[in-house]
């Protein structure tokens, strides 16, 4: 059974989720969310990862029931959350788990204390470099990429747009996971639980990060998931030919990553395509 817990890191009170496993010595997992993500996001591959694996995913700073302080934001400082997450919570190795902003915080965890790190996964992040993209200004990216307008709406109207937004369709699991990035005030009306200050300062400190600068500090066995959308559903983020290089940058520094590409799929894979991401984690665990 998944409970959510609270520990303080920082100076700050952090919310988590945590499934036990059946055994007190199986495998211990890390889930770090995306940027406007949470904790919840993680849920749909959790349950499928079955009761081998004692998972915990994390509400990072600003995010899901966390504090939200007005900064700092840097992929570092937010890293140094995890950090002390692994040493306090779950007090031994464990394998680290990122999506999208979320890889670049796990991949930033790796090289600063490897020593904490059984396994690095990153989901269609961590390799993140927007400043690979030679016609990218952080003034044109701070516009391009901030957040929706979202407040206001009616939970019933997010549901219905949600099939429309994403490439999930239909699938009410997905849009109740995402949901909860939201407080639902009396009259069923949402607003994001990131602040939209906050939201651009974590952005700020994804602009800055230059993974491409710690990949040869990774140790760990790494596992790469790239998730292809349709040719009509490009991700706004980056164009394809920036995030092929960005994507080349890493498989030139970390040649023995398994580096697997998803088609048709999500950039929340871990929402689109919880089955297949929970297999390739276990076999990678089992490796």
């Amino acid at each position: 059974m998944t409970r959510r817990k609270q520990v303080r890191i920082n100076g700050l009170a952090l919310s988590y989720l945590h499934q036990p496993a059946e055994k007190p010595d199986a495998p211990k997992l890390l889930f770090l969310h995306g940027l406007a993500s949470s904790a919840a996001t993680w849920q749909l591959v959790i349950s499928a990862l079955g009761s081998g694996f004692d998972c915990y995913s994390l509400d990072q700073r600003g995010h899901g029931h966390s504090d939200k302080p007005a900064g700092p934001y840097s992929v570092e400082a937010v890293a140094a959350d995890a950090i002390a997450f692994i040493e306090q919570v779950i007090t031994q190795k464990a394998a680290v788990i990122g999506q999208s902003w979320g890889g670049n915080v796990a991949l930033q965890l790796v090289a600063n204390r490897p020593d904490l790190v059984s396994h690095l996964a990153m989901i269609d992040g961590g390799f993140i470099e927007m400043q690979l993209d030679p016609a990218a200004t952080w003034e044109e990216v701070s516009v391009r990429l901030a957040p929706p307008v979202l407040a206001g709406m009616s939970v019933d109207e997010f549901r219905e747009r949600f099939k429309t937004w994403s490439l999930f369709g239909d699938n009410p699991a997905a849009a109740e996971a995402v949901l909860c990035n939201f407080l639902i005030d009396s009259e069923n009306r949402i607003k994001p639980r990131l602040s939209g200050e906050n939201h651009m300062l974590v952005l700020r400190g994804l602009w800055e990060h230059r993974p491409s600068q710690l990949y040869r500090s990774v140790r760990s066995p790494v596992l790469v998931v790239i998730a292809v959308p349709p040719a009509d559903r490009q991700y706004a983020a980056w164009s394809s030919d920036v995030k092929t290089e960005m994507i080349r940058r890493l498989a030139k520094s970390l040649p023995d990553a398994k580096i697997k590409y998803y088609a048709d799929t999500a950039h929340d894979a871990q929402l689109h395509r919880p089955a297949q991401l929970a297999t390739d984690l276990g076999e990678q665990l089992a490796g």
